[in-house]
């Protein structure tokens, strides 16, 4: 007999959230099919006991238990109710993606890559920040209920570290850089921008070595990780390498022999226009790397040298982790991408 205990240790209903109640309704079975708390063959609470104990429409609990007997969870029985029928059940879940900004093309391949092994398993919602400390804790507070799981790219500021604790870790996946507290740990899927980046510059150490300075366009107002720029330093002392960093690119800091790192696509853009204006040739007269690989970075002036993640399979780890989460902490690997540019 379904009693009033029961039926509250069942659902967890909760009409202040995003999520529709027909959908909490469908989350809450499922789940409790997963916790071995309803197992096949188990009688479900009547619609009309659901209704009348958590104040609810027919309509609501009806599409629940409608769309419930076609993924072939539960079946009806005339005349006796509703039942379990399987107990491997699916249902899609919802997602919410916090990328620091849109409209970057490595993003693009991020997300397909999450696409790819998501497909129909899961919705997947996303949202910007833009470095805004303020932005991020409003959309953390006004969605914290809303969604099964949180993939969040986040920034290195107390405000953002202080926000994140308002989420269930075990609900979180930080992307991109990792953060971790003494009380919270979150499972992570992140780039070196130290020792995987310095080993990249390492496979690039011998064409680097054709030009007489290496120039870092490193912009402060970018959020780009300190850590770069200090194993790009390591990197040139322990290599002999002669170095020199500014913050931005000008058009007098180009001279032939020199090669130029810039981290900014906003700067490689103005560095292509600058060669074509002093008639220089990338890879000949002076030489290119970027941050980032890109489809559009293999084309792009007979190919230019980037030292970058494989965005594509970083997403398709993001993916696994969406569908089975599981507590992980695992490093990208860092490529050299060497094209005509160095």
């Amino acid at each position: 007999m379904i009693t009033k205990t029961s039926l509250q240790k069942l659902f967890q209903l909760n009409n202040k959230i995003k999520i529709p109640l027909y959908r909490q309704i469908i989350k809450n079975i499922i789940e409790n099919i997963h916790n071995n708390n309803l197992s096949i063959g188990d009688k479900l609470p009547s619609i009309n006991s659901i209704c009348k104990e958590f104040n609810l429409s027919r309509d609501t609990v009806v599409k629940s238990y409608d769309i419930l007997k076609e993924k072939g969870i539960i079946t009806a029985v005339h005349g006796k109710g509703f039942y379990i029928n399987n107990s491997r059940s699916e249902i899609k879940t919802n997602v919410f993606v916090l990328f620091d900004a849109q409209h970057t093309s490595y993003k693009e391949e991020l997300f397909k890559g999450m696409q790819e092994v998501v497909k129909d398993k899961a919705s997947l919602d996303i949202y910007s920040h833009h470095y805004n400390p303020i932005f991020f804790r409003d959309l953390i507070t006004k969605y914290r209920n809303d969604y099964e799981y949180y993939v969040i790219m986040p920034f290195k500021n107390k405000l953002v570290e202080e926000s994140l604790k308002k989420l269930d870790p075990k609900k979180v996946l930080l992307l991109d850089i990792a953060i971790s507290t003494k009380k919270t740990d979150y499972s992570s899927i992140f780039q070196s921008h130290d020792f995987g980046f310095e080993n990249a510059l390492g496979d690039a150490l011998d064409s680097i070595r054709k030009y007489k300075k290496l120039f870092l366009v490193y912009p402060q107002e970018k959020h780009h990780p300190i850590s770069t720029k200090n194993s790009f330093l390591k990197f040139c002392q322990q290599n002999g390498i002669e170095y020199q960093v500014e913050h931005d690119l000008d058009e007098s800091l180009l001279q032939k022999n020199n090669a130029y790192f810039v981290i900014e696509d906003d700067d490689l853009v103005s560095l292509i226009k600058y060669c074509r204006k002093m008639n220089f040739k990338l890879g000949k007269d002076i030489g290119c790397l970027t941050y980032n690989d890109t489809p559009f970075k293999t084309i792009l002036e007979g190919g230019i040298t980037t030292v970058s993640i494989d965005f594509y399979q970083m997403g398709k780890l993001v993916g696994k982790q969406i569908c089975r989460p599981v507590q992980i902490n695992t490093v990208v690997p860092t490529y050299l991408f060497k094209r005509k540019s160095l």
